[in-house]
């Protein structure tokens, strides 16, 4: 069904034909996705209800200024945990552009911050987040500079950690997308539940220059 709204919006609108529950309701203005009233599309679980979907376009583009809020929104039909929050390529204030969380727990378990579409966070935060779903732990940190794997020679740039033990089982040392550490190994395995070093590989702009197990401690 298609309704006009005022000035110059048309707004259509969907309901489901067994439950009669409105499913989609979209907002457009000359021929383009476009609401200053609100999100563009809504879009509803035809069972349940439950909003499901929210995205605000402006002129045809998915946008919403980022200091009112994400410009799409996604939440589990049944128990309406907001699993996903997007705020598009950029988003200031070192704050995430894009939430994702667990549909059975709602913790968060990805978090992404960008800076005009590119990964990237001011040393030495990491820029991509991921957090064990059921306790909401850190298991993965990863370092960016506009999109490229970037640490420090004390800050590796990818970092996994065991869910249970907290132990960084695997440190990856980058620089600005080239795989380096001077004079120390840039790629660690490490014992789950030891944290004993199993493994190291030495790389130097990019070039590898030695692999193995670590040399016996004195």
């Amino acid at each position: 069904m298609i309704k006009k709204a005022k000035d110059k919006y048309t707004v259509e609108v969907e309901y489901d034909e067994n439950t009669g529950n409105l499913i989609s309701e979209i907002w457009t203005n000359k021929g383009q996705l476009h609401s200053k009233f609100g999100a563009a599309v809504t879009k509803f679980d035809p069972e349940t209800g439950n909003k499901v979907l929210e995205q605000y376009y402006s002129c045809g583009s998915l946008f919403r200024k980022d200091d009112v809020g994400p410009r799409e929104m996604v939440w589990d039909p049944v128990n309406g945990i907001c699993v996903k929050e997007c705020w598009g390529g950029h988003r200031s204030g070192d704050k995430p552009a894009l939430t994702i969380r667990s549909e059975i727990t709602g913790h968060i378990i990805l978090e992404e911050y960008r800076n005009h579409f590119n990964l990237s966070r001011k040393p030495p935060h990491p820029a991509l987040i991921e957090y064990d779903p059921n306790t909401g732990v850190v298991v993965l940190e990863e370092r960016y500079q506009n999109s490229l794997l970037h640490g420090t020679d004390e800050r590796p740039a990818i970092a996994e950690y065991d869910p249970e033990t907290g132990v960084a089982v695997r440190e990856e040392y980058w620089k600005y997308g080239i795989k380096h550490r001077r004079r120390r190994p840039a790629v660690i395995h490490r014992d789950r539940m030891s944290g004993q070093v199993t493994f190291e590989q030495y790389f130097e702009n990019g070039v590898e220059n030695g692999v193995g197990l670590p040399a016996p401690r004195p």
